[in-house]
């Protein structure tokens, strides 16, 4: 009995944990922070990328089912998102850099990532 009780402590602690409930944040003019609350996204934007003495201005949450991003997709991927989203891809030209792009909303990049930790979504910097 005390083998089957070690074994079944095992699979606990090993099994898969639900993916945390991941919302989307709009921290600056530039960035946007997918975090499980808006605390969290202010308190690790914070910490990666401002200085102790920087003031947040009001963070707003996005709506993750409506508001959207450019999401930049690989050529062998093309079909697999046409096939998976029917989205219009659009081929864009930066400086002699060439990216195919693709509109498609926060959940579906949450959905694609399955974050389990704070990070930058989308910026408008690069």
């Amino acid at each position: 009995m005390e083998g089957i009780d070690e074994a079944l402590k095992l699979v606990e602690q090993y099994a898969e944990k639900p993916a945390p409930q991941m919302r989307v944040f709009k921290v600056n003019d530039c960035d946007w922070v997918c975090a499980e609350n808006k605390q969290q996204a202010k308190d690790w934007y914070k910490k990666e990328f401002l200085n102790e003495d920087d003031e947040f201005d009001e963070i707003e949450e996005a709506n993750i089912d409506i508001d959207e991003l450019w999401f930049s997709i690989e050529a062998y991927d093309l079909k697999e998102y046409l096939r998976k989203y029917g989205k219009k891809i659009v081929h864009f030209d930066r400086s002699g850099d060439c990216d195919f792009v693709v509109k498609i909303t926060f959940r579906e990049m949450i959905e694609r990532d399955k974050p389990t930790c704070p990070y930058v979504i989308c910026s408008t910097e690069y």
